[in-house]
């Protein structure tokens, strides 16, 4: 094995015989250029041989990526990021994305040294995305990102014995209000009483696997209303 830049000089070869009848061969180019790689067997080049390589100078620190898809995202949307790999020299572009569920994922590459990337999580949860060039991480990866649900308030869930009948008067009523699958949003619970009046009411703030447990303390006998009103979710 003999590998000889464009001047002849020789570049260090390293052969390792596997057993098995393969061998692994590493050669350390100390220059950009066109180099010549002689395989021989027994003493004779094999077919093909010898070979023309073109090395390139690769500097993935010269990448860089960068979108809102690098912190943050949402389950079941595209979540978008930007990568580029202007003066990084030739090399391959890795992506993987590793989190709570697989992501679907399309990269189109935009023919000037960038390219666009959209994944699409199934899960919330934390995701790591990583992103190498010539298997070498650029700066920043691997990044994390959070994802969450999107704000949707239909996804709210109310029940407890508060909702159902036998609520006795001076005494606290019970609800857990369920936000699990609604997003993040700032959560107000209103109750009102048959004359329209409003009834005392304790949100805890403890909140464990997007379950908000409510408590109301109706005053006296009557019928309490559990419309749209008894939730108002706002923006995220």
């Amino acid at each position: 094995m003999e590998v000889v830049d464009s001047k002849g000089k020789k570049a260090h070869c390293q052969v390792t015989d596997n057993k098995d009848g393969t061998y692994s061969v590493v050669y350390y180019p100390t220059a950009t250029g066109k180099y010549t790689v002689t395989v021989t067997f027994n003493g004779k080049q094999i077919p093909k041989s010898p070979f023309k390589v073109n090395v390139c100078q690769t500097n993935s620190a010269k990448c860089k990526a960068y979108g809102p898809g690098l912190e943050k995202g949402f389950v079941g949307q595209s979540n978008d990021i930007k990568i580029e790999t202007k003066g990084a020299g030739e090399g391959g572009l890795g992506l993987t994305i590793e989190g709570p569920s697989e992501a679907k994922i399309e990269c189109k590459d935009n023919g000037d040294g960038s390219c666009d990337v959209h994944y699409w999580p199934t899960d919330p949860g934390d995701y790591n995305i990583n992103i190498l060039y010539a298997d070498k991480h650029i700066p920043g990866s691997p990044f994390k990102a959070k994802i969450k649900y999107p704000f949707d308030a239909s996804k709210v869930k109310v029940e407890g014995p508060g909702i159902e009948p036998g609520v006795r008067a001076d005494e606290p009523a019970d609800i857990d209000v369920d936000t699990k699958y609604a997003g993040e949003a700032e959560l107000t619970v209103e109750v009102l009483d048959d004359l329209n009046k409003p009834v005392k009411v304790e949100v805890d703030d403890e909140e464990e696997d997007g379950i908000n447990p409510v408590a109301y303390y109706p005053k006296k006998q009557g019928t309490f209303y559990f419309s749209e009103h008894i939730l108002r979710i706002t923006g995220i």
